[in-house]
């Protein structure tokens, strides 16, 4: 590490050394940053190098003029003996939020900094061997050897999360070496523990185009878009107090008026399951009670009813009329939806049925002719 860094260093003074001399050479007395002596659109950064001592680096402000007193560039009219004809940099939009109401410098990411003038962004991108750190000599953001060490390659064939944007990262071939930038598609953000991009609103990973509910949390739901950049993807919430997104009807409606498809026997006969067109359920009575069957039709076949308590397995069809009901995914808080009795559950006087009624085995319950309450 430290001889690729004392290389990149040696051609940075080379470099910087022709550059001063034509500009009219500047000695660096002490590490930060500087007013260049004869340039007041100019300024200079003294960088100590690991070979002992300083290296001047001449920068432009892009049409303003360097203050020493505020250590950033600012808008001068007054600034007439400018004869600087260095690197000119070209304002950038992407970047330009950064500057709506500040003039400094500050660091993008790891390996660009910014000088901010006049409310406009100019990007500095960091040479090989240095990164963008806030140093306080400098007055903010600096292309500087070794720093932060968060920006710096550490380890072979790993992978880093950008130290001040978390939607980019960076790749390190190896120990040392100058980070190879990368980011993230939008709305999504690096996880450095799994080395994935992931949604920042930590959504779960797009399928298909649609609208879709959390399902730990129904109250907010999300969109996936597919664009040629991969998926975008949109968190929204529903603006009633304790309304749901429902992917079947694509609306935000009260989950205690839901369907859930849960079936109990209130008279004898065979009856469709409402969650499996394959299926049916056998209701006996027996004595004050049902003993309850779920069965099966033959693989090609789904139960057809003809009239109440009655029906045959038919041969399925292109258009069937059976329309399973799907559960909802959204987990209900407990006691959500209770008014005087948990959410579906018996009332007051009633036996529930088992935890489980759904077996091919025969369940029992007690013959009733009411069904448990919701709150509407």
């Amino acid at each position: 590490m430290f001889s690729l860094t004392t290389a990149l260093l040696a051609s940075l003074v080379l470099v910087t050394s022709a550059q001063n001399e034509k500009d009219q050479h500047f000695e660096c007395q002490a590490e930060g940053r500087f007013p260049h002596p004869k340039d007041c659109s100019s300024y200079v950064d003294c960088v100590f190098s690991p070979l002992g001592y300083f290296v001047p680096i001449t920068d432009s402000c892009n049409g303003g003029a360097y203050s020493e007193h505020l250590k950033t560039c600012v808008p001068d009219k007054e600034c007439k003996n400018s004869f600087r004809r260095g690197r000119a940099l070209i304002s950038d939009h992407s970047y330009q939020y950064m500057c709506s109401e500040r003039n400094g410098f500050f660091c993008a990411d790891c390996t660009t900094m910014v000088s901010c003038v006049d409310g406009v962004a100019y990007p500095h991108p960091c040479s090989d061997g240095s990164t963008c750190a806030m140093l306080e000599n400098f007055g903010g953001g600096v292309c500087y050897p070794g720093q932060p060490e968060q920006c710096t390659c550490l380890q072979a064939n790993s992978f880093r999360v950008d130290n001040y944007d978390s939607k980019k990262f960076f790749y390190c071939n190896d120990s040392g070496s100058a980070p190879m930038m990368y980011q993230c598609q939008e709305e999504m953000i690096f996880d450095e523990t799994t080395t994935q991009c992931v949604n920042e609103e930590n959504l779960p990973e797009c399928e298909r185009s649609g609208m879709f509910a959390i399902a730990s949390n129904c109250s907010q739901y999300y969109t996936c878009i597919a664009s040629k950049d991969g998926w975008i993807q949109r968190a929204l919430s529903c603006e009633t107090p304790d309304f749901m997104y429902n992917e079947a009807s694509g609306e935000c409606e009260d989950p205690c008026s839901w369907e859930d498809g849960e079936f109990s026997c209130q008279a004898e006969g065979r009856f469709p399951d409402p969650r499996d067109c394959q299926r049916f359920f056998e209701c006996i009575a027996i004595g004050d009670g049902y003993r309850v069957f779920s069965r099966e039709c033959p693989a090609g076949y789904e139960w057809e009813s003809a009239s109440q308590g009655v029906g045959i397995c038919t041969k399925a069809v292109g258009g069937s009329s059976c329309k399973a009901l799907t559960p909802n995914k959204c987990v209900i808080p407990e006691n959500m939806c209770n008014q005087g009795s948990p959410a579906g559950g018996p009332l007051p006087g009633e036996i529930p049925p088992p935890p489980e009624n759904l077996l091919p085995e025969a369940a029992v319950v007690r013959r009733t002719g009411r069904r448990g309450n919701r709150r509407t």
